[in-house]
């Protein structure tokens, strides 16, 4: 485009020399310096030289291949998930993030970052079944999410250790929802009946770093649901009551936290 945008001013610098120089070679003709009229027009080749050496070193510059500005890439780690809503707290239950990720350079410190994968999130609760707690370790929820979160990433100035921090928001999608309890627990609060009233969408917020090196990325993600995936109407209308809600599940949310690494394939730094 800068070369372009220079050849009308170079055309007319031409015209004018080469005017110029026809004035000054019919003038010089005339005296009988001839001489000094192949002085003048040796000059002249060599002020055209200089031109068009420097054009063409620009045109070397603009077309020089830039760094690609799209990645994309694997990702995948164990994670620690809890819910909301099941009365107990901790990071108990091991599951697994993994899929693809596409990535966007937008400056030297931002990339815009889109991923498409899978999580297996969850929880461990002990049973209702009193007699059954020292049989049975717990009751295990198991959630299948297909996740797109959409994240910006920011590089810090920090030149021995390489990192960036990661902040965005998530579109999950139940794909599948499990629950493992025994005959008498379902029968006091079972969370496997909730599966027809579950929501299918939820939205989730992410934040976290992670130390790049090369086409190698390793981080901790937290990611927090925004939106519930059940919700019991009827749970907070019979507390408002006063009435017993001991049987009842209130409301379930996802939580968790992954140990991530990622590999560019496409777009990768060479070495």
């Amino acid at each position: 485009m800068n070369v372009l945008f220079c050849i009308p001013f170079i055309t007319h610098l031409l015209v004018d020399v080469l005017n110029t120089w026809f004035k000054h070679s019919v003038n010089i003709i005339r005296h009988g310096c001839q001489m000094n009229s192949i002085k003048y027009i040796c000059i002249i080749v060599l002020l055209l030289d200089g031109i068009y050496m420097s054009s063409q070193s620009r045109m070397r510059k603009s077309v020089e291949a830039p760094q690609s500005i799209f990645k994309f890439g694997v990702i995948a780690g164990p994670l620690l998930s809890q819910l909301d809503g099941d009365g107990y707290t901790g990071y108990n239950k091991l599951g697994l993030y993994g899929g693809l990720k596409g990535e966007a350079v937008i400056s030297k410190d931002f990339t815009f970052e889109v991923n498409l994968a899978f999580s297996n999130l969850g929880s461990k609760i002990p049973p209702e079944n009193q007699l059954n707690q020292l049989l049975t370790k717990s009751r295990i929820i198991n959630i299948t999410f297909a996740e797109v979160p959409l994240l910006v990433n920011y590089r810090l100035p920090h030149k021995k250790y390489p990192l960036k921090f990661e902040l965005g928001l998530g579109l999950s999608h139940l794909i599948s929802y499990n629950v493992n309890e025994d005959d008498v627990s379902a029968l006091k609060k079972s969370f496997a009946n909730l599966e027809e009233d579950l929501d299918k969408r939820t939205y989730t917020a992410i934040f976290g770093i992670e130390r790049f090196q090369g086409n190698w990325t390793v981080g901790v993600r937290a990611t927090i649901g925004l939106s519930y995936f059940y919700y019991n109407e009827t749970y907070f209308e019979m507390l408002s009551q006063s009435k017993s809600i001991e049987f009842l599940v209130p409301l379930l949310r996802s939580y968790y936290i992954s140990l991530v690494g990622s590999y560019t394939i496409y777009g990768a730094k060479k070495h």
